[in-house]
Parts: C-alpha cells; structure tokens; sequence
C-alpha cells in the first residue's frame, strides 16, 4: 500500500533536487540515490513504498533495479514509476514488462510526478475504503439471504457490520484530519498546559482497552516538569493514538509506561527547552527497517495481518503530524520480542511561542485549558492505573 517514502534514483544532481523539494512540500519524505547499485543499498535498507527511476543509469539499469525489486519477496509491493525519454521505441512497454506500475516521458515537471504521486493516493484511500465495505455488504447480504439463521449467527454477522462501520468512520475522521493538518485548515488552540494532567486523560480515555486485555499503565513525571505549550486536545490524541497501539502489541496481563522528562538544554532551532513524553511497552517489537516507514500514511507495524487490519495506518502519520507543528519530533526505539518505546517533543515556554502560528489558524490562549491541566504542577513523581 502506498505511504509517504518515496526514493528518487537519478543520476543528474539538479532532478535530484527538484523532485525531492517538491515532493517534500507534498508531505512526501524523499530519499535520493545516484546509481542502481546505490538505490538497491537503500531499498534493502528502508524499503520505500514508491521508487522513481531515471532513464538512463550507470552500473546497473532501470529494468535490472525493477526486475530485482519485483522478484523480492519482500520488496515486491514497492510501486515502482519510470521516467521513459519521449519517443524512444517499445521504452514504455519494456517499462511494463519489468513489473514497473507506470511510467512517466521526459521531459516532465516536478509538479508532474507531485500529481502522479497525489492520483496514487487516492487510488490508496478508494482500496481502504472499499475494504471495510466489503466486509458490510457481505454480512448484510448473508442475514438476508438467510433469515432463519439461529440468533448466535445473527449476532455474529451484525458485530461485523458494527465492528467494519466503526473502522470505516475512524478511516474517514483520520484522512479529514490529515487534510486539514496538511492545507493549513486546521484550527489549534494553544495554551500552557500541565503535561501529567494531558497524560492522565489520555490514560483515561483508553481504559476501556487496557481491561478488555488485563494491561497495567504505569505513569511517571519527572517532578517539577514546567508546563509545556500545545494544543491540549491534540496533545491528547497523540497520547491516545501511541496507547491504543501499546495496547494492541502488547500481550494479555502486560505491562505499559508512559513517562515525560524534562531535556536537557534547548533545541537550538527555537531556543525553547522541549518536554519529551514516551509511552513504552513490552509487546513484538518491531524491525529496524520499519523505523521510518510506519511514520506513513497507510503504514501499520505488525507480524500477522491480524495486527494489522486492527487500525487505519493513519494514527501515526497524523500524530507526527501534530508534533512537527507544535514544535517537536517523534521517533521509535524498537527491539523484536521485547517491545517498542515511541518518543515524541512538545515545547515549554510562553504563550507566544513561535509555535503558535495565525497562518495555521492558531488560537493562542494565555490560561491553563481546564480540561487538561491541574492549577497547579503536582509534585508526585508516579502514578500506576491498572486495569
């Protein structure tokens, strides 16, 4: 399924740099390589989820790169576009005969392979839509079908129509929010807040899961964290986004921790000290060579296909999202078999941090947000919620 990694592999310097300032304005994250022996390093080492191809390429072509991506069990679902020279003889079909998806004739604009890479996308949202409704109308056709089915099966077959409507309307919330993140329509209310209190609800809003599988949530602050400048509500779906993944990684009766701390020194691109919150679980774990690519749109981490038809592939693309705007990162730190720790930033300072942009159509709010923060900080360095 199509995310937001692309590798560029074209040998003239100048290509390079502007498909790769274009796409990244795109919200693309772009990788570059010079050569076929170069790309295949990188392809082996990130597994993007679209590679861009040059015409001409030394060392190892076009068709020798497509053809050994296509017969890699691992790396065959990388939708591969080549950039053809106009005109040239039986180029395009031999483009599709080496399992390439599509090609595009030089000349061309970057704005060009920007627009191929946005009709991509909307294939990529019509096949995860139509997912979910498959399942609907397929349960809806058999209670109709068979109307004397006993009670049990009825059951079943309605939870899937319940379950599959409730993954479409999460699927279609979490692409209305990546819009509006991405063109700027995005209303942000940005306070001082109390990062415990932001934490605590978040916590609270995913009780629910945590009991459904017997998980303990430790929660730990460091004591005296400053208050930190967000916006308290999206600061919260972060939260609520990297728990219900714990949760869903992580195994019954296990155990969760959600810790903030203070960094040391500030950032020097703002001068702020940043406010680091983790949430930490002891679940699979995941591969290095996922690290960048579940940051994605439609990107899910998972050993089985049951982990991922759970969620959307939208909940961390979003979150990462909302942390670059209010001023932070986001990361993972994973091992196999020992479980994953994903770490995100948020700013301290006033009000009238730069974060709060009037161009994003930011909202600034001198006062603590109620709803999220306590008067005061609390000097208690722990809490434990189990289930």
């Amino acid at each position: 399924m199509l995310g937001n990694h692309i590798l560029v592999v074209d040998d003239e310097p100048n290509i390079r740099r502007s498909l790769t300032f274009v796409l990244e304005k795109g919200g693309y994250q772009v990788s570059v390589a010079e050569d076929g022996e170069q790309a295949m390093t990188k392809i082996r080492d990130f597994k993007p989820t679209v590679l861009i191809l040059d015409v001409m390429m030394p060392n190892k072509s076009r068709y020798d790169v497509c053809r050994e991506v296509k017969s890699d069990p691992v790396l065959r679902d990388i939708h591969v576009v080549i950039l053809t020279a106009r005109g040239q003889e039986g180029d395009q079909e031999m483009t599709l005969t080496h399992g390439a998806g599509e090609y595009i004739s030089k000349p061309f604009s970057p704005i060009q392979i920007l627009t191929k890479m946005k009709d991509e996308f909307i294939s990529t949202v019509s096949h995860e839509l139509r997912i979910p409704l498959r399942s609907i109308k397929g349960a809806a056709q058999i209670l109709l079908s068979y109307r004397e089915q006993d009670p049990a099966t009825q059951v079943e077959f309605l939870s899937i129509i319940d379950n599959e409507s409730d993954r479409l309307t999460r699927l279609i919330n979490d692409m209305l929010d990546l819009s509006r993140i991405e063109s700027g329509e995005m209303r942000w209310k940005i306070s001082q807040l109390n990062v415990k209190g932001v934490i605590e609800t978040a916590v609270l809003g995913t009780q629910a899961l945590t009991v459904l599988k017997n998980v303990k949530v430790e929660v730990a602050s460091e004591e005296g964290l400053p208050s930190a400048v967000a916006d308290p509500d999206k600061l919260v779906q972060v939260i609520t986004s990297l728990l219900s993944n714990a949760v869903k990684f992580t195994p019954n009766g296990g155990l969760i921790r959600v810790q903030s701390r203070l960094q040391a020194g500030p950032r020097q691109s703002s001068g702020y000290r940043m406010v680091e919150i983790s949430v930490s679980d002891n679940g699979v774990g995941i591969l290095k060579t996922e690290f960048d690519k579940i940051f994605g749109r439609f990107q899910q981490a998972g050993t089985s296909p049951s982990d991922r038809t759970q969620g959307t592939g939208l909940g961390l693309a979003i979150s990462k999202e909302i942390v670059t705007h209010l001023g932070g990162q986001i990361w993972v730190e994973s091992e196999l078999s020992k479980g994953s720790t994903f770490f995100f930033t948020v700013p301290t300072g006033s009000p009238s941090s730069p974060v709060a942009d009037p161009a994003d159509k930011t909202e600034t709010e001198a006062s603590q947000n109620k709803n999220h923060a306590a008067e005061a900080d609390l000097p208690s360095s722990s809490t434990t919620v189990s289930s």
